[in-house]
């Protein structure tokens, strides 16, 4: 967290990979929890064979979201429910492996496992990252799990999740073997978009001007801002009130610096950073399309999912299943209780187990 000029707490959540996991060497018949190493990154991965005694399985390969994530996608204890790290990927791949399926889940090229002391085995190659890379290192774990004798070529489905799900789409478009694509916290806005939002203007939509600001007149009085243990351990002496457009204009001062950095990193140059919606594109993936987000995610709100719906319609695209999951956020959790404010107390896991349910009967329909 970081304070302003005023005292009022900035909060910004940043994803993580920190934690641990463990795993074997290698794939084998009827072996489960495997690391790999594949293609030409020499990215990580943990292959997992699912249940039942056929000999060729569907796969669905798991791929992270935004930030130095390896194949287990740690979130630490400070943003789960629980108060415990837990392994988002590893928990999604559990209902497909449970329906039959081999998963495999990849990392970043440069990221480690999350049991090793560092999370990169090599950060150069996770620092200089462009978005290619991203999509080549799926596209290499597609190759690699179609040389597996346990796998069914005809069924093998790509499940990205926040940032992942804009690879996912990337790449589905130049491979129409691909039998579906699972999008998880779907990201339709381009990053400028989406972090523009979450930097400058998801506080005040979410917080300040719902709750804080209860008298409607775009400022926050001392007594409002005594009600929120993050306002009030922070107010500066003398201070009776602030405006919302002062505060924004702090937001704006203290985030710019990072919004500028991320625009300015490898991975978003050459266009990605301001590539504009991906709605009609993914509308227009031949494949058949599953699609779930949290009411309550305050990260790829909602209204992404509605928006993909709606360019569906347009687009004539049927094989197409939009959910959006009631009392969950960003990780498929519920926000911490007691409070359990959508914003301030939101969470990244673990995956409700509900929503496990629900991922397990789809898989075993397909």
């Amino acid at each position: 967290m970081k304070k302003n000029r005023l005292g009022l707490v900035l909060l910004l959540l940043t994803p993580l990979g920190t934690g641990c996991e463990n795993a074997a060497t290698s794939p084998g018949q009827g072996q489960t929890g495997y690391k790999i190493t594949f293609g030409r990154y020499s990215s990580r991965a943990i292959y997992t064979k699912g249940s039942g005694p056929q000999a060729k399985h569907p796969v669905i390969i798991l791929v992270p979201g935004t930030g130095p994530r390896g194949p287990e996608s740690v979130e630490p204890a400070e943003f789960t429910v629980n108060n415990q790290p837990c392994s988002f990927l590893s928990e999604i791949a559990k209902p497909f492996q449970q329906a039959g399926f081999n998963t495999f889940a990849i990392g970043k090229p440069g990221v480690d496992y999350a049991s090793n002391p560092s999370i990169y085995y090599n950060q150069s190659l996770f620092d200089g990252l462009v978005w290619a890379d991203q999509v080549n290192n799926l596209s290499d774990a597609v190759s690699y799990v179609r040389t597996l004798s346990t796998t069914d070529t005809t069924k093998i489905y790509v499940l990205g999740h926040s940032e992942g799900t804009q690879v996912v789409v990337d790449y589905a478009h130049t491979d129409s073997n691909l039998k579906g694509v699972f999008l998880l916290g779907y990201a339709g806005e381009d990053t400028a978009t989406i972090l523009d939002w979450q930097l400058f203007h998801r506080p005040f939509e979410l917080w300040f001007e719902p709750d804080v600001d209860t008298d409607d007149d775009n400022i926050i009085s001392k007594a409002e801002g005594d009600l929120w243990p993050e306002i009030a351990a922070t107010w500066p002496a003398g201070v009776s009130q602030v405006s919302l457009a002062d505060v924004h204009t702090q937001y704006q001062t203290a985030y710019q610096p990072l919004y500028d950095q991320m625009a300015a990193s490898p991975l978003y140059s050459g266009g990605i950073f301001h590539r504009g919606p991906l709605y009609s594109l993914t509308a227009s993936l031949p494949q058949d399309l599953y699609v779930y987000t949290g009411q309550l995610d305050v990260q790829t709100p909602p209204s992404y999912a509605t928006q993909l719906q709606a360019a569906c319609v347009t687009a004539g695209k049927s094989n197409v299943s939009v959910n959006l999951v009631p009392g969950l956020g960003h990780g498929f959790a519920p926000p911490r209780p007691p409070r359990a404010h959508p914003y301030l107390d939101r969470t990244r896991g673990p995956v409700d187990a509900g929503f496990l349910q629900t991922l397990r009967n789809l898989a075993m329909t397909l």
